[in-house]
């Protein structure tokens, strides 16, 4: 699972390794602007399916092509 918060309200892609696994919906809430996204396998209701790796790989969020977030995922 992945959240972002205190952002502009807005559309923004997950990227893993290069390669984009999802787009995050960040909205006005009543406390802030916030946004989620959950992967599981086997996959489950409200949870899109983990068919990739994150571990030990570069974790981005992107608004367009602009880095919000990024960070290396632990190998553990």
């Amino acid at each position: 699972s992945l959240e972002i918060e205190d952002v502009p309200a807005g559309l923004y892609t997950l990227n893993v390794a290069g390669a984009d696994v999802g787009v995050i919906e960040a909205v006005q809430m009543r406390f802030g602007v916030r946004g989620h996204i959950s992967f599981r396998d086997p996959e489950s209701y409200g949870m899109r399916y983990l068919d990739f790796e994150p571990r030990g790989e570069m974790i981005r969020v992107l608004k367009g092509q602009d880095v919000i977030l990024e960070i290396e995922f632990p190998v553990e």
